[in-house]
């Protein structure tokens, strides 16, 4: 298993995968700075670490939402500072890198605070559960599973700038 790392002055990216190459590991671990480096100033990146894992296994769920849950503190809104995704290149490269660019832009929307993603509590028939719910551009939180995808913005915003990022 070979490990990529860049660290700089802004946000530490390790990037890990086993039966892939080094040059593929290199290629999103770069791929990512250049994401991160577009879509956020060095001052935002600075505190936040980033690990992705390559995989040549097919997959769909890159990162999980638990990694973009902030909290409401005293000072405000805190946004997340550590993000763990997965990246399949299974589809091939080029397909691996819109998966990296679409997640990277979700951090770039939950660290500047356009997104926000929280876990409440909510009934349902009765029966106490922990859900997750968006807000978005300070908009009212509402539960993520009841919001149809046409209506996350955050998703639109994603899929729109992961092209432009990757071509």
């Amino acid at each position: 298993q070979m490990i990529w790392a860049l660290r700089r002055e802004v946000a530490m990216i390790k990037v890990t995968g086993s039966s892939v190459t080094d040059g593929e590991l290199e290629l999103i671990g770069t791929a990512a700075r250049f994401f991160l480096d577009r879509l956020m100033p060095a001052a935002q990146q600075k505190k936040l670490t980033l690990n992705i894992d390559v995989t040549n296994r097919p997959g769909r769920t890159p990162i999980a939402i638990k990694w973009l849950v902030g909290a409401s503190g005293f000072f405000g809104w805190k946004p997340p500072r550590h993000f763990v995704m997965t990246v399949s290149i299974a589809a091939g490269v080029k397909d691996g890198l819109e998966v990296a660019a679409n997640e990277i832009v979700h951090m770039a929307q939950t660290v500047s605070g356009r997104l926000k993603i929280s876990l409440k509590n909510r009934k349902v028939n009765g029966k106490r559960e922990d859900a997750y719910a968006a807000s978005w551009v300070n908009g009212k939180f509402a539960f993520v599973d009841m919001t149809p995808r046409d209506d996350r913005f955050w998703e639109t915003e994603a899929y729109q700038l992961k092209t432009q990022l990757v071509d």
